[in-house]
């Protein structure tokens, strides 16, 4: 049996559920689902009707034509993508606040992010009324915000937050890491804490918005402890109605180690609006936790939402 779900699973992928893998591939593969029945059609007529057929070859000849161009363009625009250099923005050696936001994904088929591309001001997606809206600016001179586009198929945003974390605490262990993330961002979050646990790297403070899973459903989010501070604020589940997409709505969190956490249902809020509800609120409580060393749950709890 477990033999055949591994291939089951082997045939979907990684794209979230069944429906969602069948409608992805439907999407993806339009132009085959199009055009094989047409080229199908057209040679059945053509074998039936010998007589007066320049017509359809010419069709047929277009047809090909331009379906070879275009794939022969996408294959040479993914490659640009990939080859193209990009500015990254490094963590600075004057930086003792780490702030790393990851905002939802750009899309939910499919992962627009190539190597060396996940930062949202190289994918020019920053959400000025959401997250985005956290910036380097907002705080200390010695306070840098990093900020990416998350990742749900791909594991390159946890790969590339994970590495900056990593190396940041190796050459400045007294520096504080503060993590936001909403949706899959919140998610990747999740990935990246996980990760470094094993390597002991504590985070100071992590705010998870309506962490999403593409794959689970009904998911509850154990964190380890090396997260000093936890936040997680959720909407309504499902609120958005879109019961197609897995975790639409965030799942309250379940830790089982000695983890100082707090959840918020935030009422009036659906999966995609959020972050643009409470962006302000966190970006005030970040500042706060930094220049005045205040607890964050305990001040969480004096906002209204």
């Amino acid at each position: 049996m477990d033999y055949i779900l591994q291939f089951l699973e082997a045939i979907k992928g990684n794209n979230g559920t069944w429906i969602q893998a069948l409608v992805i591939s439907l999407i993806l593969h339009i132009r085959l689902w199009i055009g094989i029945p047409y080229f199908f059609y057209y040679l059945k007529i053509l074998i039936k009707n010998k007589k007066d057929i320049k017509i359809f070859p010419l069709l047929m000849f277009i047809f090909f034509i331009t379906l070879i161009g275009y794939e022969s363009a996408t294959i040479y625009r993914d490659r640009q993508f990939e080859t193209k250099k990009y500015t990254v923005e490094y963590v600075k050696k004057t930086t003792d606040n780490l702030i790393i936001v990851i905002q939802g994904a750009n899309n939910p088929f499919k992962d627009f992010i190539y190597k060396n591309k996940t930062q949202v001001d190289i994918t020019n997606s920053r959400d000025e009324d959401g997250l985005g809206y956290i910036k380097s600016k907002n705080f200390t001179n010695n306070t840098q915000v990093l900020t990416y586009v998350s990742s749900h198929s791909e594991n390159l945003t946890p790969e590339d937050v994970y590495t900056v974390i990593y190396y940041y605490k190796l050459f400045n262990p007294n520096g504080k890491v503060i993590m936001v993330g909403h949706s899959t961002g919140g998610y990747n979050v999740i990935q990246v804490v996980e990760k470094l646990n094993k390597d002991k790297i504590n985070i100071d403070l992590t705010i998870l918005i309506d962490p999403a899973n593409k794959k689970e459903n009904n998911l509850d989010y154990n964190i380890p402890n090396n997260v000093n501070y936890l936040i997680n604020l959720t909407s309504p589940e499902y609120s958005d109605n879109f019961k197609f997409f897995t975790n639409s709505g965030g799942k309250v969190l379940n830790p089982t180690t000695n983890l100082n956490y707090i959840n918020i249902n935030t009422k009036n809020t659906t999966h995609t609006s959020i972050d643009n509800t409470v962006y302000i609120e966190i970006n005030k409580l970040i500042k706060d936790f930094i220049t005045k060393k205040v607890n964050p749950i305990n001040e969480i709890e004096k906002y209204k939402f």
